[in-house]
């Protein structure tokens, strides 16, 4: 009797953990990704380089601003598109409020992508958090369009660009009492430096100024308020041309030593005397 009580016991406990094991199953199937906060999504794009942003807004959206490095893949695009993205690194995935990405992210879990992580709240919590994004605005020149990117905790409105002025401006909008910052990627052939960067009128706390062949990058700090950034350059559109080569004023340097300066006037006697040697054998 007591061997069938055990038995009986035993089925039992079996049949329950079966049901149980299935109800697991079945639990994990139904979130096959993981969701993280904006804090946790933070720390993971500042600590994998490798990791995939996936922007699954629209386009207009995503050009309002963004998360540096995103790849913009409309939920709409999102299943026709997947050859576009590598299954095996870990994907971050997000919309404006979080929705469109939870979609989003069982579409990937379907198609065999297994390190999927959807960001609660989206890019409206990101903003709330006062974590930066980037934007980039349309400078014309010439009928021609320059991008302009901004990088920045803070809210960018009222982009312009002033060919007369030689200037960029926009307003920057923050929480009182917290520190703002801006960093500007300024395409060399729109806007020439030296630059004088001022923040309503007067010049920041903060300013570093780097640049390359191709762009200039500013970076600058304030007190969060409603401020008026300007960017003035000294000059609009490419650099002038000397004999056809495109240089760049600032570059062009002086002789630097008595011995330069002297080989070059050598230099140019001996072109003027061959110069008048030539046309006097010719007069004659």
């Amino acid at each position: 009797m007591g061997r069938k009580v055990l038995l009986t016991v035993f089925v039992s406990t079996c049949f329950l953990l079966a049901i149980s094991l299935t109800q697991f199953m079945v639990s994990v199937r139904a979130s096959p990704y993981t969701n993280v906060s904006v804090s946790e999504a933070k720390g993971m794009i500042d600590s994998n380089p490798d990791l995939v942003i996936l922007d699954v807004r629209y386009l207009y959206e995503y050009e309002s601003g963004h998360i540096k490095n995103a790849i913009l893949i409309p939920l709409p695009e999102l299943g026709g598109r997947l050859g576009e993205l590598d299954k095996e690194k870990e994907t971050l995935v997000y919309c404006k409020a979080g929705g469109r990405s939870a979609t989003a992210s069982g579409i990937l879990d379907a198609n065999g992508f297994t390190k999927v992580y959807n960001m609660l709240g989206g890019i409206t919590a990101w903003i709330s958090a006062g974590y930066p994004i980037e934007t980039v605005f349309d400078a014309i020149l010439e009928e021609k369009t320059y991008p302009v990117a901004t990088f920045s905790n803070s809210t960018i409105s009222s982009f312009n660009f002033s060919q007369p002025s030689k200037q960029i401006s926009f307003n920057v909008t923050g929480s009182d009492g917290t520190v703002g910052f801006c960093n500007v990627t300024v395409p060399n052939v729109l806007l020439g430096g030296p630059y004088n960067v001022l923040v309503d009128g007067s010049p920041p706390s903060v300013l570093l100024e780097n640049s390359n062949d191709t762009h200039t990058f500013l970076y600058f700090k304030y007190f969060h308020s409603t401020h008026k950034v300007q960017i003035v350059g000294t000059r609009v559109g490419p650099p002038p041309a000397v004999g056809g080569i495109v240089v760049s004023i600032d570059k062009l340097k002086p002789p630097t030593s008595g011995n330069e300066t002297t080989l070059i006037t050598i230099l140019l006697l001996a072109v003027t005397v061959i110069f008048v040697g030539f046309k006097k054998k010719k007069e004659q």
